[in-house]
């Protein structure tokens, strides 16, 4: 039995709020301004589904530690969202504002850190090596002195350092849950998985967005697309703490990674086809583009299941089986090196 203490559900209820309330702050600052963008509602929807997630894991893994580290982010994420909306309204203003300009800066660095704490803490949050501690360390020194880099300079902002901080979060916080993933038990990688699982849904949405952001122009924001999209990981996270949806992850992880390959296989063909004409299409010819990708990818997508229910069709036709005498052997042979009596496996032959 587990015999580590459980944390109370009262700093959950308290930063899941917090949270939100910072979030639904940067909305009412952006009111008084000149209205909220599709941006920061896309910041404060996600901002609420991270509370969400924290909360579901401190309510029912008690005895983990994730759940505190999801809470930070999405409290740091909604930080994020009111200092941006008071520097947007001070920018509306023809005025300063110091304090929120220092306040976005400093957010925007510690969340791909928190990130990379929690893919090194996964799947229960706690950081079980000194080299992952130390390797957790060394990210939040690196986010504040990228932090203390972006304050010198509070006129304009420098995206591209926090671009490189995410970049080197998620490589390097994969590569940590990788191995973590190689040496826990079978629930706690289910678990794992429904976290790849968001990831792959949201690769498949960013693909999608810059193949349609290359060949139509369209949407007029992908950044904010693409934004919206990552509230599928949350949302996983969720679903991984509910006893009835781990089941069967593995499944959904295989085939939504497959629909991936294949995705940005078709996409990747009618980029380097359509671009190396030598233009974009323009006007009616976007639609017909679109719908030339939507059954292309309709066509990817059913090509597997055609092609078994096509193959059943053609072995009972040439063979009178459903699979032909060669599978036969060779799954015959695979069940050899298996722990199965003999004679069920001459039944079976």
């Amino acid at each position: 039995m587990d015999k580590r203490p459980e944390l109370g559900p009262a700093w959950c209820f308290l930063a899941a709020p917090i949270a939100v309330g910072l979030a639904v702050g940067g909305l009412v600052v952006a009111v008084n301004a000149e209205g909220p963008t599709p941006t920061q509602y896309a910041g404060a929807l996600l901002t609420a589904l991270w509370a969400g997630a924290g909360l579901a894991l401190g309510w029912r893994r008690r005895h983990e530690r994730l759940g505190p580290i999801v809470l930070a982010g999405a409290a740091v994420a909604g930080l994020v969202c009111l200092s941006q909306a008071m520097v947007a309204k001070a920018v509306a203003d023809a005025s300063t504002n110091d304090v929120g300009a220092i306040a976005l800066r400093c957010s925007l660095a510690a969340l791909p850190a928190l990130a990379f704490h929690m893919f090194l803490s996964l799947p229960d949050g706690r950081l079980k090596t000194r080299a992952r501690r130390r390797s957790a360390l060394a990210g939040y020194s690196l986010a504040a002195v990228v932090a203390a880099s972006l304050v010198v300079d509070l006129d304009h902002l420098q995206v591209w350092p926090v671009v490189a901080l995410w970049v080197a979060a998620i490589a390097a916080g994969a590569y940590g849950t990788m191995l973590r993933y190689r040496t826990v038990g079978a629930l706690e990688r289910r678990r794992i998985q429904w976290i790849g699982w968001g990831f792959s849904v949201c690769a498949e949405a960013v693909l999608v967005v810059l193949a349609l952001r290359l060949l139509t122009d369209r949407p007029h924001s992908p950044g904010t697309v693409a934004l919206a999209f990552t509230a599928v990981i949350p949302l996983a996270i969720i679903a991984g703490t509910l006893p009835r949806m781990v089941a069967r992850v593995d499944v959904l992880l295989t085939h939504t990674v497959a629909i991936t390959g294949l995705t940005a296989l078709v996409l990747g063909i009618y980029v380097v086809v359509v671009l190396g004409l030598g233009r974009t299409p323009e006007g009616g010819e976007r639609s017909l583009l679109l719908l030339s990708m939507a059954a292309a990818g309709l066509a990817a997508l059913l090509y597997l299941p055609a092609r078994r229910w096509l193959t059943e069709r053609a072995n009972r036709l040439v063979y009178g089986a459903r699979v032909a005498p060669d599978e036969t052997l060779r799954t015959f042979g695979q069940r050899l090196t298996r722990s199965i009596p003999l004679d069920e496996l001459m039944l079976q032959l």
